[in-house]
């Protein structure tokens, strides 16, 4: 892990000390860079805080409190205080919101920025992660085959014990300890894998990239954000298109790398020395980050490390029809006037439920999932390949990798297809 590890952050830093173009078939050096002696406010005394913690956002603040013995840091964002926790080498600030909470009548909208900081925010805790979906896993595989996708969906993919909520939009910062304002330190933006189904802003140990970073005296700020899964980022279909509210997780991802170019200096990061990284989804996510806008970055970023694939072909966002109607079916919306209102009043365990009925990740469809991003004529004004195919595609440096046996994975839904049935609920 450490040497991938290792080029990572030396890309991360060429990028934030030098103007690089996209090569073909070349490498570069790196030279190293002295790593900026800085310091962060912090302290082991958990009384001098203010006994009632507010943020701008609920997903900010959880119940629970850190030990008076543990180490803290604060960091100032707009006119509120961030508290957060101080590990050795590395400083961790979780669940800052970057968006109003997604539920109510701002459930299937775009993100809405959080426009200002009040208060203290507590950001010692696990961050709230977004409502998942639970893995289609076929128990009838094969013996080794089971064993192999359960380890994965279990190590991998459910990779934070933090309550799930509507209201997840939120980033973890972690930082070298000492780290001032001013800094400028290259910014690692990580967008999570998970089939677009699951996972969250904690599947990658951030901690571990800081640290390292020092280690290799190119020291870096790690920041995670969350995005919409499933249904709520997702939903495809006519009604979807009509009201112009397809992918909504790219949005959401969008709005968080907006947040970055507007914070990330408070805690140290330069905000014009961005990289994206992300496995599976979070590399396919990545990409199609490049080919929005036409292409045009909005310097929000200046580099990507795609690390399990890139972008697959989409298809167009009306072509989910049947998956929508059957959404509406099992929610019971199907005799409402406006059935995508009424999803939207649903309660988020309902919609769930809804969404768990259609086959996804570990199931027939393997990568044709339906809940992947789609064509929608705003985000993507086209499938990725036509995009790409027209020279619609951010002009910046990229690495692209592969994730040894990540196809095989998807293929165990298929794995025994003998009946007509199977065919048909395969190819549907």
């Amino acid at each position: 892990m450490f040497s991938r590890l290792s080029s990572l952050l030396q890309f991360t830093v060429l990028l934030g000390t030098a103007t690089a173009s996209p090569t073909h078939g070349t490498s570069t050096v790196v030279r190293p860079v002295t790593p900026t002696t800085v310091s962060v406010s912090a302290s082991s005394d958990f009384s001098s805080l203010p006994s009632s913690l507010s943020a701008a956002s609920s997903s900010s603040t959880l119940a629970s409190t850190p030990s008076p013995s543990t180490p803290l840091a604060t960091a100032a964002l707009d006119k509120a205080q961030v508290i957060g926790i101080v590990n050795g080498p590395v400083t961790t600030f979780n669940g800052i919101p970057f968006a109003e909470p997604p539920v109510g009548d701002l459930r299937f909208r775009f993100p809405v920025p959080v426009h200002g900081y009040n208060g203290t925010i507590n950001a010692t805790q696990p961050a709230t992660q977004c409502i998942q979906l639970e893995p289609q896993i076929r128990v009838d595989m094969p013996p080794q085959m089971l064993q192999d996708v359960e380890v994965y969906s279990t190590s991998v993919l459910s990779s934070s014990s933090a309550p799930q909520s509507e209201d997840c939009l939120n980033i973890n910062v972690q930082i070298p300890t000492g780290t001032k304002p001013g800094a400028k330190l290259p910014v690692v933006a990580f967008i999570f894998g998970g089939g677009f189904v699951v996972g969250s802003n904690a599947q990658m140990p951030g901690d571990a990239v800081v640290a390292r970073s020092v280690e290799m005296g190119q020291p870096v700020i790690y920041a995670a954000m969350n995005y919409r899964l499933h249904a709520f980022g997702f939903l495809g279909g006519k009604e979807v298109k009509d009201a112009g509210v397809g992918n909504l997780g790219l949005h959401d991802q969008r709005e968080a790398l907006r947040w970055i170019q507007k914070n990330i200096a408070a805690f140290g990061g330069d905000p014009q020395k961005v990289t994206l990284w992300g496995p599976s989804s979070g590399a396919i996510s990545s990409t199609l980050q490049m080919v929005t806008n036409g292409g045009n970055t909005e310097g929000l970023f200046r580099g990507s490390v795609m690390s399990a694939g890139s972008t697959i072909p989409t298809g167009y966002i009306e072509e989910l029809q049947p998956i929508y109607d059957r959404v509406v079916d099992a929610a019971g919306c199907n005799v409402a006037d406006d059935t995508l209102e009424c999803l939207r009043q649903l309660p988020a365990a309902n919609l769930t439920a809804a969404a768990g009925t259609i086959p996804s990740l570990f199931g027939y469809p393997g990568l044709a999932t339906p809940w992947a991003p789609r064509a929608d004529g705003k985000f993507l004004t086209a499938p990725p390949e036509h995009l790409v195919l027209a020279n619609q595609v951010a002009d910046i440096p990229f690495i692209s990798g592969d994730a040894l046996d990540e196809g095989t994975i998807f293929a165990t839904g298929s794995f025994n297809i003998t009946t007509e049935q199977q065919f048909r609920d395969y190819v549907h």
